[in-house]
């Protein structure tokens, strides 16, 4: 018997990432990779996938022109 999945609904995705600290937060259907190329395409790592989830956390402007890579190392960490 094949095991029933977790249906997850956009919203709940949405607001978990964004108050875990996200910027941005979007879910794109499978058939949005039709034209993936070989390698790139979701399935190529997860065969079952339905959806992406796709997240964003904006940098601090100050990292990108800071001569030290210190603050650039902060914020990716």
């Amino acid at each position: 018997m094949k095991e029933a999945l977790n249906k997850i609904g956009n919203r709940a995705i949405k607001e978990t990432a964004y108050r875990m600290g996200a910027d941005v937060c979007g879910v794109a259907g499978i058939e949005r990779f039709q034209d993936a190329p070989d390698g790139f395409h979701p399935n190529d790592i997860l065969p079952n996938a339905g959806s992406v989830i796709i997240f964003g956390k904006q940098f601090p402007k100050g990292t990108f022109i800071s001569k030290s890579n210190a603050p650039y190392t902060l914020a990716r960490n």
